[in-house]
């Protein structure tokens, strides 16, 4: 059993993709930490040479460039489900995310509020994604129609504001969609 969670760290009072992927029972991966996207050219949609972290990137560069999940990459991991006897997470989100839903047999979408996420993203230290206006805007825009586009794709949306123990119990009953931001 394969299981997508979407979603970003939030602050303390908000469960988080980092501690979704520490706390679920099976084996959990990250998107961006353990490599699943890649950087590609928004006109072009050729991958780009210069693979750079999230922490080396301008505004400049994410204006041409946007974040894809690589199937074969989840595909590998989706066979790799079948001979467990436990469920494997794939953690995070992009804007092509849909594209390896196929391979799992539940979606898990965590929402957030706007207010939550200005908040997470002012505190956040481990990046600066979103600190910039153009970038607060985007993701502030995404949040206003993810959970609509989540549902659309049949994921569960999950108030991620509640406790932990709540939104990960109902992940492993399978009534949980994961989303948030990057």
């Amino acid at each position: 059993m394969a299981s997508q969670v979407n979603g970003g760290e939030i602050d303390s009072h908000t469960l988080s993709r980092t501690t979704v992927t520490t706390t679920v029972a099976g084996t959990a991966y990250d998107v961006d930490e353990d490599h699943f996207r890649a950087w590609y050219n928004k006109d072009t949609d050729r991958r780009a040479e210069d693979q750079k972290e999230w922490k080396d990137t301008s505004i400049d560069w994410r204006r041409r460039y946007w974040l894809k999940i690589e199937r074969p990459k989840i595909e590998l991991i989706a066979e790799m489900s079948k001979s467990q006897d436990k469920p494997v997470f794939l953690c995070g989100t992009t804007p092509n995310d849909n594209d390896g839903w196929d391979l799992f047999d539940e979606v898990i979408s965590l929402s957030i509020s706007n207010e939550k996420t200005v908040k997470r993203l002012a505190s956040r230290t481990n990046n600066d994604y979103g600190k910039h206006p153009d970038d607060l805007k985007d993701i502030l825009g995404w949040n206003e129609t993810t959970d609509e586009r989540m549902a659309s794709y049949g994921a569960i949306i999950v108030n991620a504001e509640q406790p932990l123990g709540s939104v990960v119990d109902r992940g492993h009953s399978g009534h949980v969609t994961d989303r948030g931001n990057e």
